[in-house]
């Protein structure tokens, strides 16, 4: 697999993410019994799993998109100190990379631990938004 199709899909921002460019490393989202099922597949020993998902990250190949002009982006930590509701709330992409790339310790350290589920349009980026994980 060269690249991925237009979609909507899970995985980790890497270090090398700046505007211009989102490095994606794909993952599996497993909720429910399928969760438990992947994560015995993989063999974890926590079963049930924790909250009941499981992310499945087996390959560290990274996918490189564009990211489009318009792009809507919504981040749970990015204002937490000032909103902390938990929600994905609105966020501009130059102050999301920003954040992400200062992400050293604090709430915005999640910016760079949690996986991202980004949609692809057109082989470019038009949308990312943070998942919470307790």
């Amino acid at each position: 697999m060269d690249s991925l199709t237009d979609g909507v899909y899970l995985g980790f921002l890497d270090s090398e993410t700046n505007i211009d460019e989102v490095v994606f490393d794909l993952a599996v989202w497993f909720s429910g019994p399928d969760a438990n099922r992947a994560a015995i597949a993989d063999g974890e020993t926590q079963i049930p799993v924790p909250n009941d998902f499981y992310i499945r990250n087996r390959s560290k190949r990274t996918f490189v998109f564009e990211v489009a002009s318009g792009i809507q982006a919504t981040s749970v930590w990015y204002d937490y100190d000032t909103d902390p509701d938990l929600e994905n709330d609105p966020v501009s992409w130059p102050d999301l990379v920003a954040a992400f790339k200062s992400a050293e310790g604090g709430v915005w350290s999640n910016l760079v631990a949690d996986p991202w589920w980004i949609t692809i349009e057109g082989g470019q980026v038009v949308r990312m938004d943070e998942q919470y994980l307790p």
